[in-house]
């Protein structure tokens, strides 16, 4: 008499027919719920600029990830090319990347602000600002002068005075700051003290506690992944900059560059890098860069930075996200 294990012959079956081709369910990247950052956004119409709630859901991934999925901006910042003092297109002079507004604003004796937030056309750069530079950087009872991200020295002898390169291709263009110092030991008014737009692959973090810890963020590690024209890119970033309080994704133009595939050493106005489309960032806030800052330094990160995602399946899974 035959005796037959009828759990036996299932499995046995069941794992026929698996490796005959019956597809496998591919492993899930582990999201779970984080919580929710509610963007404004501009809008542009016919009838001007409106401003729009967008929210951006941000989920906690492997290993204390923070994963998101925006749009990405451009923040020029840290790059020698950025602020040229008399203008992004000041004559005898290479094209700067941004316009001033973005570098200043303008406090006047009433307690109004004048920034691009405020006066998009930048007006009070013309009103303001250049009767300053003309002055010699003197110290006006009138209105104050506040630097966002331009290297610049202590108020004396009645002058606020900013940084100026002063020779080389960027000559008379401002020393353009990161919140991430490039060198802990840092001497006055040097190109070399913050990290380079340019050349290093960067995000910004909002001042939003919930992703900067205070500020303990600055230098962690990300990864960030785009496909465009059909070219699936993913780069290792670090966290180098402060953004607005009311945006969600910046990036560095060097970050933009290899996001595009395009070459190091190609220009274009800063609007023209920004990617429209999906852009999944998975931050690791726990993990930091070490200094020197390189690209390739950085980019040497990718494979540890995946496998603690998971399995190759799961990473890919992870950062192919839409949270």
């Amino acid at each position: 008499m035959n005796i037959y294990r009828w759990d036996t012959v299932l499995v046995t079956v069941t794992a026929t027919l698996l490796l005959a081709g019956t597809p496998l369910q591919a492993t899930e990247c582990p999201l779970k719920t984080g919580f929710t950052f509610n963007e404004t956004v501009k809008v542009k119409s016919k009838a001007g600029i409106t401003k729009k709630a967008h929210p951006v859901s941000v989920q906690m991934g492997p290993a204390s990830s923070l994963v998101y999925t925006n749009k990405l901006r451009v923040n020029t910042d840290g790059s020698p090319r950025s602020y040229n003092q008399y203008g992004r297109d000041a004559p005898g002079a290479v094209q700067a990347y941004n316009r001033l507004c973005n570098a200043l604003s303008v406090k006047l004796k009433s307690g109004e602000i004048l920034s691009a937030e405020t006066q998009p056309n930048c007006h009070f750069i013309t009103q303001y600002y250049q009767p300053t530079r003309d002055s010699g950087w003197k110290i006006s009872p009138e209105y104050t002068i506040k630097w966002y991200a331009i290297e610049h020295e202590d108020p004396k002898d009645g002058r606020y005075r900013p940084c100026v390169q002063q020779s080389g291709p960027f000559k008379n263009f401002f020393i353009s700051t990161t919140a991430l110092p490039n060198v802990l030991n840092q001497k006055s008014c040097n190109v070399a003290n913050w990290v380079d737009s340019d050349q290093i692959p960067y995000i910004t973090l909002p001042p939003d506690g919930r992703f900067d810890q205070g500020g303990k963020a600055m230098g962690s590690l990300a990864l960030v992944r785009a496909t465009i024209a059909g070219q699936r890119r993913t780069v290792v970033a670090i966290v180098a900059d402060t953004g607005n309080s009311f945006e969600l994704g910046e990036g560095s133009i060097a970050l933009h560059r290899l996001l595009r595939g395009m070459t190091p050493d190609s220009f274009a106005p800063y609007q023209s890098y920004e990617i429209g489309s999906a852009v999944t960032t998975i931050l690791f806030p726990e993990l930091k860069a070490e200094r020197p800052f390189t690209n390739e330094g950085l980019q040497a990160q990718r494979e540890h930075l995946e496998a603690l995602l998971g399995d190759a399946d799961t990473a890919e899974n992870c950062l192919t996200a839409r949270p």
